[in-house]
């Protein structure tokens, strides 16, 4: 479906992490088959997996499918925290490899190593986009945030780009509390801002954690809502 919607106007990039190795390569030959630009891939986050284990999974998805492979760091619970030096000899050993979504702090530090191995192709970050002004004049290529403000996020990246520095400082301002809220509540908050955004129904998780948004936090969430949309392209 998301390829579908793309319809070859921009790369999609298709997550495959599973615990299980097998798993994620059918994922990532799938993935291949229906016409997806690259993949994704957290290390394996089950049973205390080490080095040794998420640097065969990834070869093992290298093998699978031709496909550029994004290395996903999160760090613990998402599997071993991984060291920029053991991301950058995976990427030389295997190009496809080439491809960073960092999350582990200091994640604009750990950016600039990438930048300066020369081994990297695509230097990201994730985080909600919390420090992407902080890190595209290090030499990173974007950040992945959470869709529920992705328009946004697009445009706070387009005015940095531009040379327009404050510009992109005062929207990102606007999009701070957003950034806040959804680093206290996870993922209840980002269904929560794409039912407001018509993408969803409910916000319901299957997988609930037992939190809520409250009034309080409706509250403040109308209150920056109000000020972000202008800016929402859709």
């Amino acid at each position: 479906m998301i390829i579908r919607a793309a319809a070859g106007r921009r790369p999609v990039v298709i997550g495959v992490q599973e615990p299980y190795k097998g798993i994620a390569v059918n994922l990532a030959r799938h993935a291949e088959e229906k016409g997806a630009n690259a993949i994704i891939a957290l290390p394996p986050f089950v049973g205390g997996v080490g080095l040794e284990i998420a640097s065969d999974y990834y070869r093992s998805l290298a093998q699978a499918v031709r496909l550029p492979i994004f290395v996903q760091n999160s760090g613990s619970p998402w599997g071993p925290g991984m060291s920029t030096e053991f991301i950058i000899r995976q990427a030389r050993e295997i190009p496809q490899l080439a491809y960073v979504k960092e999350e582990v702090s200091p994640v604009p530090h750990r950016l600039a190593a990438y930048v300066a191995s020369g081994a990297m192709k695509g230097i990201f970050s994730g985080n909600a986009g919390m420090n992407l002004l902080n890190e595209m004049p290090r030499g990173s290529s974007g950040t992945m945030p959470a869709c529920g403000f992705i328009d946004i996020n697009a445009q706070i990246y387009d005015l940095a780009a531009a040379g327009k520095t404050n510009d992109a400082y005062e929207l990102f301002e606007k999009l701070l509390p957003m950034i806040n809220l959804e680093d206290t509540y996870g993922m209840v908050f980002v269904k929560s801002v794409l039912v407001r955004r018509g993408v969803f129904k409910t916000a319901r998780m299957r997988h609930s954690t037992g939190v809520k948004l409250d009034q309080y936090d409706e509250k403040e969430l109308d209150f920056w809502w109000r000020r972000l949309q202008p800016y929402f392209k859709a």
